[in-house]
């Protein structure tokens, strides 16, 4: 399929120029470059209904999206600091780069990669924004440790795997989710992409799945699973599973 690539570089951004960067010895900051490729046949008015994924969650579900038609590939690539780079665990990791798949005409999903760093999120997230239309809704999910879940008194609702929801004044859809307790925070891309939504007064509405286990098995999708099916535009995601085999290393559960 032929391909328009195209690279992101935003006048206030932390993007860097790798060809003319002067490396910092003094600085360990990592920086790091946005590089997003267009598919043709991407919705020229963009989709009005974005979902959004964290990694945790994309390792699970993106196997089953492979079938539709991919509308772009984010990658981030690290450029600085030198030892960040010569480091030989990172050399030797393969990093999933971010993909978005197209649903239907109004609809997509993206699947964020495991290569998408925080320095690079600013980008990351003004990238994702120029695939929706003028009256967008977004719906993002992540899958949180339950262990870093603050909610005082224990109860049934609070044992994992459970769901709480997070979304702007702007979202008007009913919610049947236990909303998000305080001091508990978003973290990560969903949070940033919700920051954004909630400042330009968009539609968004954040799931977040809290697990006992190192990734999301099937017990921990079927929590999540009928919740984002019951979204208008997320029907697809009722055929969706998760193998049963838990998939975590060595066993190991978040503690």
């Amino acid at each position: 399929m032929d391909s328009i690539s195209r690279e992101i570089a935003f006048p206030d951004s932390r993007v860097v120029d790798e060809e003319n960067f002067e490396l910092d010895d003094d600085s360990d900051a990592i920086q790091s470059e946005l590089l997003v490729k267009q598919y043709e046949g991407t919705i020229s008015d963009g989709y009005s209904k974005i979902f959004v994924f964290d990694s945790l969650m994309s390792k699970a579900l993106k196997k089953s999206f492979l079938r539709y038609k991919k509308v772009a590939t984010f990658t981030c690539k690290p450029i600085k600091p030198k030892e960040y780079l010569e480091n030989s665990d990172f050399k030797q990791k393969i990093f999933e780069p971010s993909e978005m798949y197209q649903i239907d005409a109004s609809t997509c999903v993206l699947f964020t990669g495991e290569d998408l760093l925080e320095e690079a999120f600013y980008d990351f997230t003004n990238s994702v924004f120029n695939f929706a239309s003028a009256n967008p809704t977004f719906i993002t999910s992540a899958a949180l440790p339950a262990a870093t879940h603050q909610c005082g008194v224990a109860s049934e609702e609070s044992v994992a795997p459970f769901v709480r929801s997070l979304n702007t004044s702007s979202y008007k859809k009913k919610v049947s989710l236990k909303p998000l307790e305080q001091p508990n925070i978003l973290p990560g891309i969903t949070a940033s992409i919700l920051s954004k939504c909630h400042c330009m007064k968009i539609s968004a509405l954040s799931l977040v799945l809290y697990i006992d286990t190192m990734s999301v098995d099937s017990i921990g999708w079927e929590r999540l699973r009928h919740h984002v099916g019951n979204i208008p535009g997320g029907h697809v995601f009722y055929n969706v599973y998760v193998d049963r085999k838990l998939s975590c290393e060595g066993g190991q559960m978040f503690m």
